[in-house]
């Protein structure tokens, strides 16, 4: 596919601006492409992309969202993701080996994640209630 600039084709200004708006289209054929290989995983190994899915959005979603309520769920994942251990099947150093992943830099997308979500968080500090006083000014 060849891309030219919209300069170049001689197209007015009005026309560069409604082709900028205008949807991209795309064939089924090419949707599905980028998901070919998970249709030829074995049973096994789609549990292993669903396990290791699961613990992704919980890692995400809980780093995003810290608390008392569901910060064991995120310790839990965190643990598991940071775990070197290969000796069980669906520990996450195997499941990206049989998967063909690469763990260290799933990790450090991760870990690159949940730092952007504490610089955010920090940008936007939560406001507290002011401390309450008498009127009198006691």
């Amino acid at each position: 596919m060849e891309v030219y600039p919209l300069t170049d084709q001689g197209y007015g200004a009005d026309e560069r601006l409604a082709q900028l708006f205008t949807p991209h289209t795309i064939l089924p054929s090419q949707f599905f492409r980028g998901l070919a290989w998970c249709a030829g995983l074995q049973g096994e190994q789609r549990l292993m992309l669903a396990v290791l899915e699961d613990a992704i959005h919980v890692y995400c979603k809980e780093s995003a969202t810290p608390g008392r309520r569901n910060s064991w769920l995120f310790r839990e994942a965190e643990e598991w993701i940071e775990s070197g251990d290969h000796s069980w099947v669906f520990s996450f150093a195997c499941i990206c080996e049989v998967l063909g992943l690469d763990a260290e830099y799933i990790r450090r997308g991760l870990h690159a994640r949940r730092k952007r979500s504490r610089l955010v968080r920090g940008a936007h500090p939560t406001t507290h209630a002011a401390e309450l006083r008498r009127a009198s000014g006691e």
